[in-house]
C-alpha cells in the first residue's frame, strides 16, 4: 500500500510540474503552439494515477474482506 501511495504521489508532483511549468510560461507554449502536447503529457499523467488508483482501491478492499 505505502509503495503505491508514493507511486501515486510521484504521478501527481509530476503532473503538477507539467502543469505549473505550462502556466507559467502559457506565452511561449502559444508561440510554439505547443498546448496539444502539454494537454497529452497531462492527460497521460491523469491516466496513470487513475490506473494506480483503481488498483491500491482494489487492493483495500480486499484486504479489509480478509480482515
Amino acid at each position: 500500500m505505502k509503495k503505491m501511495q508514493k507511486e501515486i504521489q510521484g504521478e501527481k508532483a509530476k503532473m503538477t510540474t507539467v502543469a505549473d511549468e505550462s502556466f507559467g510560461n502559457i506565452r511561449t507554449v502559444k508561440a510554439f503552439s505547443n498546448e496539444d502536447e502539454e494537454i497529452k503529457k497531462f492527460k497521460a499523467g491523469s491516466t496513470l494515477v487513475y490506473k494506480i488508483g483503481v488498483k491500491k482501491a482494489l487492493m483495500n478492499a480486499v484486504y479489509a474482506f480478509l480482515c
